[in-house]
This record gives structure tokens, sequence and C-alpha cells, in this order.
């Protein structure tokens, strides 16, 4: 592992995390296989390939992409409040709910626009439900 990068190239690796950031994924359609496996225990890796397959409005695939992020990494908020708002916006109210107590069981205190919501002086008592919610409500949405 080059400069303790778990993908062992941290060049291509930030290119593929910028999508993390909430800035446009349009340019990762060229992932290649061999650096997500590389990368397969990344969270933030496999969050960016998550929002890829909502942008590109693949929505089972999105789905099946968020539940691997969260498998790795349960104590991601910020991946619960994308997989919570993309469900929101393309799934049912059934499946609202399973992300939503799936989170409130894993209990997230981390990613860094979880922390920015929850963190906020504003928002001090919120438990977990209200944070998801309150951070959903700032996902940006893949285009």
């Amino acid at each position: 592992m080059a400069g303790g990068d778990p993908c062992g190239d941290k060049s291509r690796h930030e290119g593929y995390r910028k999508c993390h950031d909430g800035q446009s994924i349009t340019g990762m359609s060229h992932i290649r296989l061999t650096h997500l496996k590389k990368c397969e225990h990344d969270p933030h890796v496999l969050l960016a390939v998550s929002k890829l397959f909502w942008s590109e409005r693949k929505i089972g695939k999105c789905r099946e992409w968020f539940q691997r992020t969260l498998k790795i990494e349960p104590d991601l908020g910020d991946a619960w409040a994308h997989w919570y708002r993309f469900e929101q916006l393309h799934g049912t109210k059934e499946q609202q709910e399973e992300v939503k107590q799936r989170c409130l069981a894993a209990e997230p205190h981390h990613g860094e626009l979880w922390c920015s919501i929850s963190k906020d002086i504003k928002n001090v008592g919120l438990n977990t439900e209200q944070t998801l919610k309150a951070v959903a409500k700032e996902v940006p949405i893949p285009v």
C-alpha cells in the first residue's frame, strides 16, 4: 500500500472518491474493474459507485451498491443518508422505512455530511432518526 492508501494508488483513488464530495460523477463511467477490486473495502469508493448508478437511474444496481457500502461500514452516516434520500425519490414507503430502521439499528456517527449536521450547535439533541432525515435533505441528487 503506497502512502497508507488502501488501494495502493492514491492519485487514481482520489479521482474515484471525488463523488464522495458531491462533485460530478459523469466522468466515473470509466471505472476499471481492477481498481474497484483493489478498493473493494473502501466504503467511500463503494458509495461513489452507488451514486454513479443513481445518476444513471440504474435503480437495482444502486440499491445493491448501497447495501455493499453499508455492509463494509455501517457507521458511515453519509451512506445511510444517501440511501434514504434515494429511496425517498425512487422507492416505496416500505423501502424507506426499511432503510430508516436499519440505520437506527446501526447508529452511525461518521461521514462528512453526517457530522457537519449532527455536530451543528442548532442540532444538539437530535436522535438518529432526526439526524438521518436532516442529512438526507442535504444530499445532492446525482445527475
